[in-house]
């Protein structure tokens, strides 16, 4: 183990301060929003960050992962967050709500946490296992969405597993907006166009989430009102609304307001033909 990652192994296993109750996590949250240089986003088992996130990425992570922790943990007891500073936070774990082992008295087995914010850069001390399933599954590429956004006011879901290009990218690909990015992927592909505001487009988010680990298809999710542009340019008139290509890149049909993911699958053409309740509108009627 090299000394940086004894480092932030040591700052890892040391003493931390649960934030029992909902306040209490609001509170550092708000510690961290008002100081938001130098936070590096990871989980532990991962690729490591080579850079910490910006304030918009920040932001985004701890509003994503708050909505989250929320929505599968509706009690207000037994911490999910824990601080190694209260009124300076510099090192926080963030429990996967759904195992939280010795953490909430569930269990005698010790977790490590699914996410940590750390003002270390965070290096792998892997001792050569394999990452658990459960972990690849639960993750569901966070991180990286977090960042997709704020750079490009987009979600792209990314499957466990996916490889990823290295180094800088050609200039025509640079220049491609981020619905024409994802459709390089060469699959049967959703993007929905929504935005955070949106109660529909919020709850839509946990049916995305699981559709992405399908390696078969590629999801993304457009934020339009980070993104105007893209409102005039897709032709989008309510949110959410959801519009499918086929591994061409060939527009296939739309959908405006909740689908389930079966319904989304049966537009993708990954399911058999069945009677689908909220069937996507064709292009050429629109």
């Amino acid at each position: 183990m090299t000394q940086a990652a004894s480092a932030f192994s040591q700052h890892l296993h040391g003493k931390f301060i649960g934030m029992l109750h909902w306040p209490q996590l609001d509170e550092l949250w708000l510690k961290v929003k008002a100081e938001p240089q130098g936070w590096y986003a990871s989980q532990p088992g991962q690729v490591e960050p080579a850079a910490p996130l910006d304030a918009e990425a920040l932001r985004h992570f701890i509003d994503e992962i708050d909505a989250l922790l929320r929505r599968e943990h509706k009690q207000d007891f037994c911490g999910i967050v824990y601080a190694d500073n209260r009124e300076q936070p510099g090192f926080i774990k963030i429990y996967d709500p759904h195992n939280m082992g010795s953490f909430c008295s569930c269990s005698s087995t010790p977790v490590e946490p699914l996410w940590v914010l750390s003002r270390i850069k965070p290096v792998s001390s892997s001792n050569g296992k394999p990452t658990p399933w459960w972990r690849s599954l639960a993750t569901l590429s966070m991180v990286a969405t977090v960042v997709a956004a704020a750079l490009l006011g987009a979600w792209l879901y990314t499957p466990p597993g996916t490889k990823t290009s290295s180094g800088s990218e050609p200039a025509s690909v640079v220049a491609l907006d981020a619905v024409q990015r994802v459709l390089l992927a060469g699959k049967p592909t959703i993007i929905e166009f929504g935005a955070n505001n949106c109660v529909s487009c919020r709850e839509m988010k946990p049916v995305l989430l699981a559709l992405a680990q399908d390696p078969r298809i590629a999801v993304a999710d457009v934020d339009i009102l980070k993104e105007r542009g893209y409102i005039s340019k897709y032709q989008i008139r309510l949110m959410p609304t959801q519009v499918f290509y086929n591994a061409q890149g060939e527009e296939t049909g739309r959908h405006m307001g909740k689908i389930s993911a079966d319904d989304i699958l049966a537009q993708l053409g990954m399911l058999e033909p069945g009677t689908v309740q909220n069937p996507a509108t064709p292009k050429a009627t629109l």
